[in-house]
């Protein structure tokens, strides 16, 4: 009996952590439209960065500022606890943010600390800068 007891308390112990990270990825699927990034030194206003969640598929997008071309970069997310990962597709990827100092990607890879997930707001930390996002 006691053995029983012991399985059925580790089951609810897994069915109640896999759970929670289904409710992580359910919330953050769809698109997310940046409105501010605050750091140390100052605070950026933004409306034209989207990040965009699917199926562990990431995709950012930059509207033009001046009209010409829309900036698009692909990668992969995955959870970890209270943090989001996101890896860039390819190098490509990396150097077309490289010109959007305001996303403050420059590496490959990036890790984000999830400070806050809802139904209406997303703000992801990662090193000083606080990114405030919204859902579109």
């Amino acid at each position: 009996m006691k053995n029983i007891f012991l399985c059925l308390l580790i089951i609810t112990f897994i069915i109640i952590l896999q759970s929670c990270e289904k409710n992580i990825s359910s919330q953050i699927e769809g698109k997310w439209q940046l409105q501010e990034v605050d750091n140390i030194n100052n605070k950026n206003y933004n409306d034209s960065i989207f990040f965009n969640f699917n199926l562990n598929v990431f995709k950012i997008q930059i509207l033009p500022q001046n009209g010409i071309q829309t900036t698009d970069s692909w990668g992969i997310y995955n959870f970890q606890n209270d943090s989001l990962y996101i890896t860039l597709k390819n190098i490509e990827d990396l150097n077309a943010l490289l010109t959007h100092p305001i996303c403050g990607w420059n590496t490959l890879s990036k890790k984000y600390k999830i400070k806050q997930l809802n139904r209406t707001q997303l703000v992801l930390s990662c090193n000083d800068t606080i990114y405030s996002f919204r859902k579109f």
